[in-house]
């Protein structure tokens, strides 16, 4: 096998190690999660009147704000896995849903006219806020093939 043939075989599999990642990374892992903490400091006086600061009486944690939900569509061979799916949310919320596909193609909202390409090392992102109501369909711009149904209710 020459060098460039190795080289190419390296190539070839960093790309594959690349798309496994994506695909199978956890839901809604681009939202840093936050966390707040406070403390409090008691003082207390001595008997000759001066002040002395204690170790912190107690510590209260905020908890973190739980992450939105991200509806993760994975496309495989021009078709959604596990068919269509449905989403579900209340007119001003924000929608949020990520396409994978092992193959180059666009994705579009309909009545949103939004469109993403998608693809192999490619993930279509997407994050609107739900200003119109009704039933929309999302689908895969060049074979027409619907992979989710929007319901954006009052």
């Amino acid at each position: 096998m020459s060098k460039q043939q190795r080289l190419g075989l390296v190539a070839l599999a960093i790309v594959v190690a690349v798309v496994g990642f994506i695909i199978a990374r956890p839901e809604g892992d681009d939202e840093p999660a936050e966390q707040a903490t406070t403390a409090q400091t008691e003082t207390t006086t001595t008997q000759a009147g001066s002040e002395q600061a204690e170790a912190p009486a107690q510590t209260e944690t905020t908890p973190a704000e739980p992450k939105p939900e991200v509806t993760r569509v994975r496309v495989r061979g021009g078709r959604p896995v596990g068919g269509a799916k449905e989403i579900t949310v209340e007119k001003g919320e924000t929608v949020r849903f990520d396409v994978v596909s092992d193959a180059a193609d666009e994705v579009h909202v309909h009545g949103y006219d939004l469109l993403k390409e998608v693809g192999p090392g490619r993930v279509a992102r997407f994050r609107f806020k739900a200003d119109i109501e009704g039933v929309f369909e999302v689908e895969l711009h060049h074979t027409e093939t619907p992979i989710v149904e929007l319901r954006v209710e009052p």
